[in-house]
């Protein structure tokens, strides 16, 4: 599984389903991929294939950007990128946080996740249609 696909499925499930973390900074190799299939498997459990869709469909869509308009693309990317570390990095914390914390910051992530994939969904069609215009 790739480092991006990883990302992707730690910010699904830190958005959809709270994610726990409750290793040490400095971890084996070891027990690195043991945190992460558990992520992995704590994805297909518990996260809706909608859901899942959802997030595959706006990298797929960023891919097609980045093909048609590299240059917007890549603003997209690099934003996208900054988004699923921030959320992984949040993730790494989320269970030491209060409810009221988790709540209002899971919340922040779902929504900025969506507007950006609305976005990214828009450019994209943007570029399409001038181009069909052309």
């Amino acid at each position: 599984m790739s480092i991006k696909l990883h990302l992707l499925n730690m910010l699904v499930v830190l958005l959809l389903s709270g994610c726990t973390n409750n290793h040490a900074v400095k971890q084996s190799s070891i027990q690195q991929k043991e945190i992460n299939n558990h992520a992995t498997e704590t994805v297909k459990a518990n996260v809706s294939e909608d859901n899942n869709d959802q997030i595959t469909s706006c990298q797929q869509t960023l891919d097609s950007l980045l093909k048609v308009n590299p240059m917007r693309g890549k603003q997209y990317k690099s934003r996208f990128d900054s988004l699923v570390n921030a959320a992984a990095e949040y993730a790494s914390v989320r269970q030491k946080s209060n409810a009221d914390i988790r709540n209002t910051v899971d919340a922040m992530y779902e929504y900025r996740t969506n507007k950006l994939c609305i976005e990214i969904n828009n450019a994209l069609f943007e570029n399409l249609i001038s181009r069909g215009d052309k």
